[in-house]
């Protein structure tokens, strides 16, 4: 058995009934005639409008979202959307910051707005206005600043500016250094006080100190090599250990490995692998 409870007649067309079942073996609902609008009102103003598909609408006239909030609206914890991991959330342990599309359960948090008027994509602790794990890093505390993937991808060492695809990739301790370019200054790790532009300029450094290298695979395969000065395409390309060279020109102290104090000009100006020898 079912009663019908007329609420309010504005005409046959829009009359509201509240229908309750009494049938035990069914649930209690109110709805509204078929086909028909159900709208909820106080102080004759509606509040919430639920139409014959579903939608809702509430503070506001009817749209064709599954739910649309006219002003302010307060959740519990999260919101989610859809599936889990696609979520909006506070966490318990910091009620400040704001998470969006992830879910506490994950790791992959993408956004995290914070309190302190800090955003990070891909990480839960941003340590500047914006930070995007492996793409963007100004790091305060340590003064780097690093934009391109994994530039300065362990963040260690301090001072250094790494512009470029893995530029200053295993850096770990090192200060001071500049890179510009694909993989320039890519396997430093303790290395100070270097400049490498160009494209995989000072690639295989890593304790070198204070070289300069300007020009694609400069100085490539220095290791060890310390305050070198190096201009134009591949010049010192093979030098690993050799100290205080200047280099300048394409092909410059190509086959210098070992030799220390040589200074070369012009193109594929060149010495021996240990340097210049003196006659005797």
């Amino acid at each position: 058995m079912r009663k019908q409870i007329i609420l309010k007649f504005t005409s046959i067309a829009t009359v509201i009934i509240l229908t309750v079942s009494y049938t035990f073996a069914q649930n209690d609902y109110i709805s509204a005639l078929k086909g028909k609008n159900m709208i909820f009102k106080t102080n004759d103003t509606n509040r919430i409008i639920i139409n014959a598909g579903g939608n809702v609408e509430v503070k506001g006239k009817l749209t064709v979202d599954s739910l649309h909030v006219f002003g302010g609206a307060k959740f519990g914890n999260s919101i989610n959307i859809n599936v889990i991991p696609n979520e909006i959330y506070t966490d318990n342990s910091s009620p400040f910051d704001l998470f969006i599309q992830s879910n506490p359960s994950f790791s992959h948090n993408t956004i995290l707005n914070r309190y302190s008027g800090n955003v990070g994509i891909g990480t839960t602790t941003p340590n500047n206005t914006i930070q995007v794990k492996d793409l963007i890093n100004f790091d305060n505390p340590l003064w780097n600043t690093y934009l391109g993937y994994q530039a300065g991808n362990l963040n260690a060492g301090g001072e250094n500016t790494f512009l470029g695809y893995q530029a200053g990739h295993y850096t770990n301790g090192g200060y001071g250094n500049t890179a510009n370019g694909t993989n320039a200054l890519y396997s430093n790790t303790i290395g100070v006080g270097n400049n490498a532009i160009g494209r995989q300029a000072l690639y295989s450094n890593t304790s070198g100190d204070l070289n300069t290298a300007n020009g694609a695979n400069v100085l490539y395969y220095n290791t060890t090599g310390s305050r070198n000065t190096a201009t134009g395409w591949v010049s010192m390309n093979l030098n690993i250990g050799g100290s205080y060279n200047t280099a300048n020109g394409m092909f410059s102290l190509y086959s210098n490995i070992s030799g220390n104090y040589n200074t070369a000009l012009g193109y594929n100006a060149d010495v021996a692998s240990s340097g210049l020898i003196l006659p005797l």
